[in-house]
């Protein structure tokens, strides 16, 4: 179980290199609501929002049963991680999978 934003990032590089799925726990800031997801990780990447701010997030696509209809890559703000665990269940990428050296 990740305790923090860094371990959970760690855990989620762990589960790209491995091509594991992982669970990720989330607020969902529109609604407030703790929400579970099962998502293929492609990529975490950090990003400076219009605020000036930097973020970062994990770009993936969501396989839970009400979701996978989208076909495309959503992203997730690693800071409204609540928890991340990495899933027995091996993916077959549909894009690349980009393993950042430096954050984590």
């Amino acid at each position: 179980m990740a305790k923090n934003e860094k371990e959970m990032i760690n855990m989620i590089k762990l589960a790209q290199a491995a091509r594991k799925l992982v669970t990720i726990v989330y607020e969902k800031m529109s609604t407030g609501r703790t929400v579970k997801r099962t998502v293929e990780p492609y990529e975490i990447r950090n990003e400076t929002l219009k605020d000036g701010g930097l973020r970062t997030f994990l770009y993936g696509f969501d396989v839970t049963e009400a979701h996978h209809r989208k076909k495309n890559i959503k992203r997730w703000n690693t800071a409204n991680l609540f928890n991340v665990f990495i899933e027995d269940k091996e993916f077959t990428p549909r894009w690349d999978v980009k393993i950042s050296k430096t954050l984590g």
